[in-house]
């Protein structure tokens, strides 16, 4: 089994991919509010980001 850590690194990575894919996809009301939840979870969980 992989580091416990990994699979986090690998599950919010794999979630990025989807919330981007879900803002491209979206609306323009919809694109504005999961812009700003990325921006949110860019400023609290800035490890996601590999910075």
């Amino acid at each position: 089994f992989r580091r416990a850590g990994e699979i986090t690194e690998w599950h919010w990575h794999w979630q990025w991919q989807w919330q981007w894919r879900e803002v491209l996809t979206a609306s323009n009301e919809q694109h504005l509010l999961a812009l700003k939840e990325l921006l949110v979870s860019f400023i609290l969980q800035p490890d996601i980001f590999g910075r």
